[in-house]
């Protein structure tokens, strides 16, 4: 289930950087969510300037798994403050996301 998740994300974000790249612009299917999960990070207290890249993550948590998420955080974490840092690093940690629909329901 998890592969499939990670499989439909990459299809999606083909599909939305070709559509886009049509009218000259990249946006991908995580850049979407990220503009989304964007307000969720500012309440959360991300400094606005840093909420788009943590957004992004938290979508990719959210729809794949805390690993993929961790992976994306991996890249960027030099560039994010370290409240932003704190803030998504505590946001990952949780066992919420559509995957975990399959490990839930597979055990009870």
């Amino acid at each position: 289930m998890l592969i499939g998740f990670i499989a439909l994300i990459a299809a999606l974000n083909a599909l939305f950087a070709t559509v886009t790249g049509w009218f000259g612009y990249s946006i991908s299917f995580q850049g979407i969510l990220g503009y989304i999960f964007y307000p969720i990070a500012w309440v959360m207290g991300v400094p606005s300037s840093e909420a788009l890249q943590v957004g992004s993550i938290m979508a990719t948590k959210l729809v794949s798994n805390e690993f993929v998420a961790m992976m994306d955080l991996q890249k960027i974490a030099s560039t994010l403050s370290p409240r932003a840092e704190g803030i998504i690093s505590v946001f990952l940690v949780s066992f919420a996301n559509f995957s975990s629909i399959g490990i839930i329901g597979r055990c009870s």
